[in-house]
């Protein structure tokens, strides 16, 4: 029997959500899917410039479950349908026009990330899991109205593609001579618009295996190995190589299935990639190479006939044996430096602050996720600990701290790392160049850039990037689902004052205005990357205006701004803060606005005592379900605060598991 318990969690930072804590006495098992439908009408999506993903918002999720349970009717009317991530996806590729000109063409996809909660029937390796396949794959024309980060869209879907191979490719160049990267560069990032080319020639590689392999690239760089080569037996001389390095997804009809002879003959097809022709665009210039070839991660094993060991004997078992140690000392000597290399050129503030070594699994926390408890009486501890509070800055609303954590996701860290490295190639594009002087009151606007620009000096790195230190407050019992998934695991309640998105602030003490008033409360510090962040300022919000008449209100990021900065003021005893009339030097605090959870990094967690009341007096809104009587389950009850002024009453954000 499987028990899912539904809280209705309510935070002003966060949307609305609902876990479903229904009781299933018939369910056996889960079973986790990937769908990718294909959109049939790609004319009725309208992304943004530069664009390639839009997240569907929790909203539209009823819809996608409707469709998925319309598809499996004829299978079971007891599958049970979990929606964890939902995203229109945009894949371009050069078609060709007329037989002499290319060009671009859009593809669109619908990809859901669900479980499906199966009757005990569906057991694993049952009937009825081949029979759910067929009947997805069988989806009919359908419609959905999805509502994303860029817009409301009419669309028609059909025909998913249930099973996603992630793939790792790294293609020899064939003609280094044509490459020819600065000095002290040994790897360089080809933009997005060189993807089309890398597509064609993956899907020409895969052609005889099947026409109905869809390739979608996350990351692709050229990557530069020196190594030492004897010369004339009497000195050695330096001698270059260099790889094209392809992170990509591979969406697989469902006849190649895991394990079957599909994926071996991939795997061979693009082993035996012939030479061809790239005209790529890299951060560092166009580049004309050749290349063939692949290695291929992801698939099968390198060696597979190490399973063949066992027929060697003798003498021979026994060298092939030290030949291995030798190999996985080798290997972890290698990932060492590779890990070395790596901290080196991400150094910061954002990496821990302690040894790896001494983080400990938290079980609450979830398996991803690792934690070390600060002891204030530890003098090892205390530096770090006086570096928290200062951090925190003046405590005035009274709460007080009951302990700090140092948390890390090691999946998130690597992922904010990438973010990095793409934010940085993006800074010197011309469509994330800021367009203050076009709007109202440019010099109000560039105060508040330059305000936001003090917060990220205050931040140490060795990278070009910018990065804030900010805070986040949320209810306790949140933080396996943040920590694990990350905040695009958050919904809404309301469209967001000033956009909709993650809210935090530089501010410890205004950012406890949004935890529970009670032993829930808990504060989250978190280092966020700041790309291209657009100024509020009064003219945006006025000061008679309601929340819902806000410029910004209820929608995503403006234009291709990554982010909303708002410096606020107002009364302590209220929850009215908005950007200040007479100036950006008058606000008291500030608000941040972020829209992709990718460029967030959670470090540090201050639980922190049961305040006196906070200003303003917060509202219980109970969160639970009487089912006490009919199951006999004591639900737990949760309970935030709400975000009022003289004119409008509006939840501001929930964390949403």
């Amino acid at each position: 029997m499987t028990l899912v318990l539904p809280l209705n969690i309510q935070h002003p930072h966060i949307s609305h959500t609902q876990i479903c804590y229904n009781v299933y006495n018939h369910i056996y098992s889960e079973l986790p899917i990937q769908l990718s439908y294909t959109i049939a009408t790609p004319g009725s999506i309208n992304l943004p410039p530069n664009v390639t993903s839009s997240v569907v918002y929790p909203e539209s999720y009823p819809q996608i479950v409707k469709m998925i349970n319309n598809s499996l009717s004829n299978v079971s009317d007891n599958i049970n349908v979990i929606i964890y991530e939902a995203k229109i996806v945009q894949s371009t590729e050069q078609v060709k026009w007329k037989k002499s000109i290319a060009r671009s063409s859009s593809s669109y996809y619908l990809y859901v990330n669900a479980t499906l909660q199966l009757p005990f029937e569906c057991h694993s390796g049952s009937k009825c899991t081949d029979e759910i396949q067929t009947a997805l794959e069988e989806t009919p024309l359908t419609n959905l109205k999805l509502s994303t980060a860029d817009g409301t869209f009419d669309t028609k879907v059909e025909k998913p593609t249930v099973q996603e191979l992630p793939v790792q490719l790294s293609y020899t160049i064939a003609t280094p001579g044509s490459i020819n990267l600065p000095s002290n560069v040994t790897s360089s990032v080809i933009s997005n618009e060189s993807y089309p080319q890398i597509v064609e020639m993956i899907r020409n590689s895969l052609s005889n295996v099947s026409d109905q392999i869809n390739v979608i690239i996350y990351e692709a760089k050229i990557v530069q190995s020196i190594e030492q080569v004897k010369w004339k037996k009497l000195s050695t001389r330096s001698s270059s190589n260099y790889s094209l390095y392809v992170n990509a997804t591979l969406q697989l009809p469902l006849e190649c299935h895991s394990g079957s002879k599909c994926t071996d003959e991939i795997q061979t097809a693009l082993e035996e990639t012939p030479l061809t022709n790239l005209t790529l665009i890299t951060a560092n210039g166009t580049v004309q190479i050749q290349v063939e070839k692949a290695t291929v991660q992801g698939l099968k094993p390198l060696n597979p006939q190490a399973n063949h060991i066992g027929l060697i004997v003798g003498i021979v078992l026994a060298v092939l044996s030290i030949l291995v140690l030798a190999a996985v000392a080798s290997y972890f000597i290698i990932q060492k430096r590779k890990t070395l290399k790596l901290n080196k050129k991400f150094q910061g503030d954002y990496n821990l602050p302690i040894n790896q070594k001494y983080l400990k699994k938290k079980h609450n926390y979830g398996g991803k996720v690792s934690s070390y408890e600060l002891d204030e009486n530890n003098p090892f501890h205390w530096p770090f600990v006086r570096f928290v509070k200062n951090w925190m800055g003046p405590r005035k609303s009274g709460f007080e701290i009951e302990t700090i954590e140092i948390v890390e996701n090691r999946d998130k860290l690597n992922n904010f790392r990438q973010q990095i490295d793409i934010a940085e190639s993006r800074q010197t594009q011309s469509a994330f160049q800021p367009a203050i002087h076009e709007e109202s009151n440019a010099n109000e606007r560039q105060k508040v850039l330059k305000r936001l620009d003090g917060l990220c000096k205050q931040v140490t790195h060795n990278r070009k990037a910018n990065i804030v230190r900010v805070w986040h407050g949320c209810n306790k019992q949140l933080l396996p689902y943040l920590l694990s998934e990350g905040f695009a695991a958050l919904g809404q309640t309301d469209g967001g004052w000033f956009g909709k998105g993650i809210y935090f602030s530089s501010s410890a003490e205004y950012a406890s205005r949004y935890c529970p008033p009670n032993e829930n409360a808990c504060l989250l510090m978190c280092y966020v990357l700041v790309l291209n962040p657009f100024p509020v300022i009064h003219d945006d919000a006025p000061k008679n205006a309601k929340p819902r008449d806000f410029r910004f209100y209820g929608s995503g990021n403006y234009g291709t701004y990554q982010c909303h900065y708002i410096p606020v003021s107002g009364k302590k005893s209220s929850m009215n803060f908005r950007p200040p009339l007479d100036g950006t030097d008058h606000a008291n605090y500030d608000e941040l606005v972020v829209f992709e959870s990718a460029n967030i990094l959670p470090q540090i967690v201050v639980h922190l005592k049961p305040p006196e009341p906070l200003s303003p007096p917060i509202q219980p809104e109970p969160a639970f379900v009487d089912v006490e009587g009919q199951y006999g389950i004591s639900m737990i009850n949760l309970s935030v605060g709400e975000r009022n002024d003289d004119y409008d009453s509006d939840r501001r954000w929930q964390d949403d598991p």
